[in-house]
């Protein structure tokens, strides 16, 4: 349901009572202005993790089609690049640190999103082997029309007691503009869990091997929006990342801010790829899509 400007605040009121809350709580602009920020933080967030996300994969799979970057003794040749021109340096004694270099130029449209400038990452060894960890950074860089800087960090952190791989996924002083010239930033830590999809990978499936992969993740993080106000971000529930839908399908989410009335949470619903979230302010609750 959604919710409307006019309702009917005395029956809230009256149910308000029920559960020891004052009339005083429910004020229907308060409720419309949070609405409409965390629709706005929500869809910037989204924004931003998606871009980090869809740089990630850019570079990971052209790094998994290097016999120096993926661990096999053959070279694997690059089909799946569209248009990226790349440099790969490695260290002449002991391969790593790597540094790779992919540039889009000024148009690059691959797999389906559109690249322009150029992004590097330095790898300090097998990014599949416990400890190991890539940084990209980023020069002119936009991904899809929305320019991205600071540095996205990933790090193998071994695997849980069931076998599956964990890493961490650091944004660090992230800014992002969009094509208005609007810039907001984010940074977080968010740790993964691959429930799915790990017996494959490109070597023995292609694509295909990457496509099905499916992670449970957690999130700590902060984001300030155009205006310049603070939110913080923390999973309550974990959420779950299948790597084809562009945001999370099930678990939940929790912004606070010093301009909401009272925290609000986001609920990714029943692990269905319909970019429909439940959102929760207080007791009163609607959906809403991304």
């Amino acid at each position: 349901m959604s919710i409307k400007s006019k309702f009917n605040q005395t029956f809230l009121c009256l149910f308000a009572v029920v559960i020891f809350i004052s009339c005083d709580d429910f004020n229907p602009q308060d409720i419309q202005e949070d609405q409409e920020q965390i629709s706005k933080a929500v869809s910037e967030i989204s924004q931003a993790q998606q871009s980090f996300t869809d740089s990630y994969a850019a570079m990971d799979e052209s790094a998994r089609q290097m016999d120096d970057l993926n661990g096999f003794t053959g070279p694997i040749i690059a089909q799946n690049r569209a248009c990226d021109n790349f440099e790969l340096v490695l260290d002449p004694n002991t391969t790593f640190p790597a540094l790779l270099t992919l540039d889009f130029g000024d148009n690059c449209t691959q797999n389906g999103h559109v690249f322009t400038g150029k992004m590097q990452a330095n790898f300090d060894g097998l990014i599949f082997e416990e400890g190991k960890s890539m940084e990209l950074t980023f020069t002119d860089y936009t991904v899809d029309g929305l320019g991205v800087e600071g540095v996205y960090r990933l790090r193998n952190i071994g695997n849980n007691a069931d076998e599956q791989f964990n890493s961490e996924h650091n944004i660090i002083d992230g800014k992002l503009t969009d094509v208005d010239g609007n810039v907001f930033s984010y940074s977080g830590l968010t740790t993964s869990t691959m429930i799915e999809g790990q017996a494959t990978n490109w070597a023995t499936d292609g694509q295909d091997g990457l496509l099905d992969d499916v992670w449970q993740e957690e999130e700590d993080g902060i984001y300030v929006n155009s205006e310049g106000v603070t939110y913080t971000i923390k999973t309550t529930t974990p959420t779950r990342r299948a790597v084809t839908c562009e945001i999370p399908v099930s678990g939940v989410v929790e912004f606070a801010s010093e301009s909401l009335s009272a925290p609000i949470s986001i609920d990714f619903g029943d692990g269905t790829c319909d970019r429909k979230v439940i959102v929760t302010m207080g007791i009163l609750s609607f959906e809403m899509d991304l």
